[in-house]
């Protein structure tokens, strides 16, 4: 037997060096030079938050190409992103999740992606790549579920698009689980959150309503996924769905390009 250990490079365990399944995540372990490597080069920290800030930047580009704006992209060009606008939540649900990777502009999505990058690699370690990818699916889509019923009860017109209601989300599901735990800081990380959230709304006048829809399906997934029983059981079918729902994103982020009609050809139809 060898003497000295490993350490896992994708959690981070640390191994008998005679080992080549890790004990802790049970994967298979690359050969030593590789692991020093990929840990090296970050290759294999938070990987699902690289995965959701890698599709948000390649959207960028997108939208910077097809609008040859970097900083202030048109209405137009948001639409054909993917970004949710009046009454389409339901004739074009895929929007509900493109919208959570377009953003409007650089400024929006350096803001978005230092939030994104701070939260997501905590969560992701608390609760594993899967459940970080569900939850921010699943808040960001509560989030303009919320908004759409907020701005059609003040009967206001809209567009809207960002990654906020979900990182509000991954804040939520931090905040459940501090309270699961017990853990007194909850009160003061939620109430931070939605003083930061006014904050925003008021001096750049964000989306109020999918920032607080976001936080509070946050909530209740971080605390049922705090109260999970032996989850490493249910990893595959969390693997599986966290799997459905990146292919699920980027044929949402297809679709609007392949139905896009410019301003000038709809006005010729109509």
């Amino acid at each position: 037997m060898a003497l000295g250990g490993r350490v896992c490079p994708y959690c981070r365990f640390y191994n008998p060096a005679d080992d080549s399944t890790c004990g802790r995540c049970k994967r298979l372990m690359p050969p030593p030079a590789v692991a020093d490597f990929m840990r090296t080069i970050g290759g294999v920290t938070a990987p699902a938050t690289k995965v959701l800030v890698g599709i948000s930047a390649l959207v960028l580009i997108v939208e910077t190409i097809i609008g040859k704006s970097l900083l202030n992209p048109s209405v137009e060009v948001l639409v054909r992103s993917g970004a949710i606008f009046t009454g389409v939540e339901f004739t074009e649900p895929w929007r509900l999740i493109a919208s959570c990777f377009v953003h409007i502009g650089a400024i929006h999505f350096v803001m978005n992606m230092v939030a994104l990058i701070d939260l997501g690699r905590i969560a992701e370690e608390l609760f594993g790549s899967a459940r970080l990818v569900i939850a921010y699916f699943v808040t960001g889509i509560a989030g303009y579920l919320v908004s759409k019923l907020w701005y059609e009860y003040a009967g206001m017109p809209y567009i809207t698009a960002g990654a906020s209601g979900a990182i509000f989300g991954i804040n939520g599901v931090l905040v459940g689980e501090l309270l699961r735990r017990g853990d007194e800081r909850w009160k003061g990380m939620l109430v931070r959150t939605v003083a930061f959230s006014f904050v925003f709304y008021f001096v750049m006048h964000t989306n109020q309503a999918a920032h607080l829809g976001g936080l509070a399906a946050g909530f209740g997934l971080g605390f049922l996924f705090g109260r999970e029983r032996r989850p490493q059981n249910r990893a595959p079918l969390m693997l599986g769905i966290a799997a459905v729902l990146l292919v699920l994103s980027i044929v949402s982020l297809v679709i609007p390009q392949l139905q896009y009609r410019s301003l000038g050809q709809v006005a010729e139809e109509s």
